[in-house]
């Protein structure tokens, strides 16, 4: 694969061609990953050195599509596409019109060839949720910048390949460590904390308690999704009712906030602000 990859590099200049992989790779976070890819990939003859020569492919970007046209033989074809192809996202149009803009083709250039095999029947329809996750907040990521988009689509792309991985490899976990190598190098890395923290809090895609940011399952629509949601809120809304009629769900939630303290609190239900204001407002004092 790695050949593969190598014949559509064509070195116009090779002097000045080597100057700009020697001042790109001088960052040590892709001496890092460079090791961490040979870990990854054994038997497969990876090295520093052979990753240098694939520039301008991202490390990253090189091992994502080895690993891919590795393990999922009907890709290949969608693969050359993007290699030789000079469609929208495609390895040509970036040469034609990125190179000189971008240090390194990154995964996220990729997106287009992964969201389109998913129609092609390349990935199994389990990952129907992925796309539907793009399709729903895709503008609403878009707003904030293209840097934002940018590790959108790289937390769904290592989210399909991960759930299509039968043994799951670490390099394809969505964790900040690994999405922070996959732009070591390049200016987005500075602010992929603040990205991924955005993401996680507007309930993009969540961080689980692993670090990994999942993107959950689902066969909803979008109208569906919404619906979903007005019904979870109408439900969530009867719950000071029922607290209120069921005197041993009261008792319970009382004993429960009342552990530790001295003195037995008042204990309101409150559904409003108004209501929330005014107790607050009120002298709580211990002494009172």
């Amino acid at each position: 694969t790695f050949h593969i990859l190598s014949t559509v590099i064509e070195k116009k200049s090779p002097t000045l061609w080597k100057e700009t992989v020697n001042r790109y790779w001088q960052r040590p976070e892709l001496s890092l990953l460079s090791s961490l890819i040979s870990e990854e990939e054994r038997g497969e003859g990876i090295s520093k050195e052979k990753l240098k020569g694939l520039y301008p492919f991202h490390p990253y970007t090189a091992f994502l599509i080895t690993y891919t046209v590795n393990h999922f033989l009907s890709a290949n074809r969608s693969i050359f596409d993007f290699l030789y192809s000079k469609g929208e996202g495609a390895f040509q149009s970036f040469l034609e019109e990125e190179v000189e803009k971008e240090p390194f083709l990154t995964p996220d250039y990729l997106w287009n060839f992964f969201y389109s095999s998913t129609d092609r029947g390349i990935f199994r329809e389990s990952v129907a949720g992925i796309r539907r996750t793009y399709n729903l907040y895709e503008e609403e990521v878009s707003k904030k910048g293209e840097d934002y988009l940018k590790m959108f689509k790289t937390i769904l792309i290592f989210n399909l390949l991960i759930r299509e991985a039968d043994t799951p490899k670490r390099l394809l976990k969505p964790t900040e460590e690994n999405l922070k190598l996959a732009y070591a190098g390049t200016p987005l890395e500075e602010k992929v904390s603040e990205i991924l923290s955005w993401i996680d809090r507007e309930g993009i895609v969540r961080r689980d308690p692993e670090g990994n940011f999942r993107v959950e399952e689902f066969n909803l629509s979008p109208e569906e999704v919404r619906k979903e949601e007005a019904r979870l809120k109408g439900e969530f809304e009867k719950t000071p009712q029922v607290i209120q009629n069921y005197s041993e769900v009261r008792e319970k939630i009382e004993r429960r906030f009342s552990e530790g303290l001295l003195r037995k609190p008042d204990f309101h239900i409150v559904t409003d602000r108004s209501r929330l204001r005014h107790f607050l407002e009120r002298d709580t004092s211990p002494y009172a």
